[in-house]
C-alpha cells in the first residue's frame, strides 16, 4: 500500500492525490485512536523507537525513490535510459512476444536475465504498466498453473 501511495503522490495530478488525502487519513486515525497502546508520539518514547523510526523512514525511502523515478537522473522529470525504464521496456517486449506470461516466467526469459532484474523490479514493471493501461491481469489459459497470475499486453489476446 505504502509503494502505491507513494506512486500516486509521485505521478498522479492534484485531484488524485486530494481524493485519496481522506482514505489514508481516515486509516491513520484508526490506526491512532481508541485505546491504541503504541500511538505514534508513545512509539518514539518507548523501547522500541528504533524499530518505529526505521519504519517509518523506510516510508520516507520509498516516497523518494518513487519521486526520483519520476524526475530521471537529471530532474527533468523525462524518462531517461534508467534500470527501471530499461526492465520495463524488456516485460513489454517479452509480453509482446508471448501471448501471456507470469512474473516467474518473464523474470527467466533471456532479455530480463541479461539485465539482472530482480522479482520485486518485474513486479514494479508490471504495476506500472497495468496502472497505465498497458498490461492486465489474464486469467490462467488450460494447461497453465491457476495458482499464478498471468498477464498480457492490453489488446493482445483479443
Amino acid at each position: 500500500m505504502l509503494i502505491d501511495l507513494s506512486r500516486l503522490a509521485a505521478r498522479a495530478d492534484v485531484g488524485a492525490i486530494r481524493a485519496a488525502m481522506p482514505p489514508v487519513a481516515a486509516l491513520r486515525e484508526q490506526l491512532d485512536g481508541g485505546l491504541v497502546l503504541n500511538r505514534p508520539t508513545e512509539m518514539l518514547k518507548s523501547d522500541q523507537s528504533h524499530a518505529y523510526l526505521a519504519g517509518v523512514m523506510w516510508a520516507v525511502t520509498e516516497m523518494l525513490a518513487a519521486r526520483s523515478d519520476v524526475l530521471g537522473p537529471d530532474g527533468s522529470g523525462g524518462l531517461a535510459a534508467t534500470r527501471k525504464s530499461r526492465v520495463v521496456e524488456a516485460v513489454k517486449s517479452e509480453l509482446d512476444e508471448r501471448q501471456s506470461a507470469s512474473p516467474s516466467e518473464l523474470l527467466k526469459s533471456e532479455r530480463l536475465s541479461a539485465l539482472g532484474a530482480r522479482p520485486d523490479e518485474v513486479s514494479r514493471a508490471l504495476a506500472e504498466l497495468s496502472l497505465t493501461g498497458m498490461v492486465h491481469e489474464k486469467p490462467a489459459e488450460r494447461g497453465q498453473d491457476r495458482r499464478r497470475k498471468y498477464f498480457a499486453l492490453t489488446g493482445a489476446d483479443t
